[in-house]
């Protein structure tokens, strides 16, 4: 009697350890690295994009912390089996970014920082729900996550042997507005100093094919075609998505070319 009375008692909690905690760890072992000859340079590269923290707007209490256990523990478990080398944050860390004033910004940060903590270098980029859509951002959202966060509208990053390039994509607008004029200098700045055999690969939110910017050239030096190539893993799917953006056509326009 005592043993199934025992049995009553524990199972519960057993159960809830299980499916709280270590679950997250069983399913990431499944997961590793590919492996590569031992010739070739490599970088351990985690992913993540669409974070949405919530704010004090949206959602109920109990989502919000729902929500943040999952990341934590999803956080913990990566960093924990994988040990990536760098980290990149693909926009829309948070939710209500472009609606929180400086006190409920700060409060955001925070928490960012204490979910996701640095292990590792991180790269943070930005995305609509951070400060909005082309016309709703303002230099004020725009410089306050800028600063935060160690980024502009674009910049090269240069890591194992690898280059990145970030783009703020709602800065592609091609509007003329002084935050598109501000990130079409950065772009041609970057794309000037590229060495020749540099093939950078683009981090930041996909164009719509309908939306793409008719008066940017962001390889104005290269004939060479950008490859973008991320892979996301999200639960028990594994998306590849790969594009390409051509440049330097007869009309100095970009092309979106998904393979």
């Amino acid at each position: 009697m005592n043993r199934y009375l025992l049995l009553v008692i524990f199972s519960p909690g057993l159960v809830f350890f299980y499916c709280e905690y270590l679950i997250y760890f069983f399913v990431q072992s499944s997961c590793d690295w590919p492996k590569l000859p031992q010739s070739n340079q490599s970088l351990r590269a985690l992913i993540l994009a669409d974070t949405h923290l919530l704010g004090p707007y949206r959602g109920h209490w109990f989502d919000k912390l729902r929500r943040e256990w999952q990341m934590s523990m999803s956080w913990l478990a990566a960093n924990t089996l994988h040990s990536p080398d760098v980290v990149f944050f693909l926009g829309d860390i948070f939710d209500e970014g472009k609606w929180a004033n400086q006190k409920q910004y700060e409060h955001y940060v925070e928490r960012f920082k204490q979910m996701f903590p640095a292990n590792s270098p991180h790269h943070v980029l930005v995305g609509n729900h951070d400060v909005g859509f082309h016309y709703m951002m303002d230099g004020i959202k725009l410089n306050r996550f800028y600063k935060t966060f160690n980024l502009s509208s674009s910049d090269v990053l240069r890591l194992g042997g690898i280059t990145f390039v970030t783009i703020n994509s709602m800065a592609m607008e091609g509007d003329g507005c002084s935050i598109c004029k501000e990130a079409e200098k950065r772009i041609n700045s970057i794309a000037s100093s590229l060495k020749d055999n540099e093939k950078p690969i683009l981090l930041q939110v996909l164009f719509k094919e309908n939306s793409m910017p008719k008066k940017i050239c962001i390889c104005t030096k290269h004939k060479y075609t950008f490859p973008l190539s991320i892979s996301l893993y999200l639960g028990n799917l594994t998306r590849f998505v790969k594009a390409k953006i051509l440049c330097r056509t007869k009309k100095n326009t970009l092309n979106f070319v998904r393979n």
